[in-house]
């Protein structure tokens, strides 16, 4: 909050205050003249309190926090998570945030019905095709039960990468997911 607001709030109470002052001085008056000269003050008094504080709550929304700038919602990092369907088994794929340079990669492997598989193996690639970059081994670890992640994993521009997660099961069951997602 800059300077400005606390100081007009002074200047407004002490003008409030001497005004209250200025009216309280005079003793020669009837009692209806009272009774109206404090309902003056009161509304004066009132309206000083109502001005204060909308001066206050102004002050605090159109002041930025120190040390920050906006950001557009539009430029900030996204994640981004797709599903895939291939057969009776489900690949869901996490970029956190979709950026080239360092992400984080999360694979996670369902059956149709919601329970997680437990392939043997679980391969990540990253491909750019119009810019023939790859395919690109993802460096995953295994984190769970059917999921596989990787953190500050390089995808080293923008564009749209092809994902594709092989999960292998046993020496003959191998299913193949794969899906673009956009890299800023």
């Amino acid at each position: 909050m800059s300077i400005v607001a606390p100081a007009v709030i002074v200047v407004f109470v002490a003008v409030v205050v001497g005004l209250g002052h200025y009216l309280g001085e005079r003793s020669t008056e009837s009692v209806a003249e009272r009774r109206a000269r404090r309902r003056r003050m009161m509304m004066v008094s009132a309206i000083g309190l109502v001005a204060a504080v909308a001066a206050l709550v102004v002050g605090l929304v159109v002041s930025p926090t120190p040390g920050r700038s906006p950001t557009p919602l539009s430029s900030a990092p996204k994640v981004v998570t797709v599903n895939v369907i291939e057969g009776s088994r489900i690949a869901e794929i996490t970029l956190d945030p979709a950026v080239s340079g360092g992400t984080a990669v999360h694979v996670y492997i369902t059956s149709a019905g919601g329970s997680f598989e437990e392939p043997s193996e679980i391969r990540v690639t990253a491909e750019l095709p119009l810019q023939q970059v790859g395919p690109i081994e993802l460096p995953v670890e295994v984190a769970g039960r059917g999921h596989v992640s990787g953190s500050d994993v390089d995808l080293p521009m923008p564009g749209l990468w092809t994902i594709t997660v092989i999960a292998t099961y046993g020496d003959a069951d191998v299913t193949t997911f794969a899906t673009e997602i956009e890299v800023r």
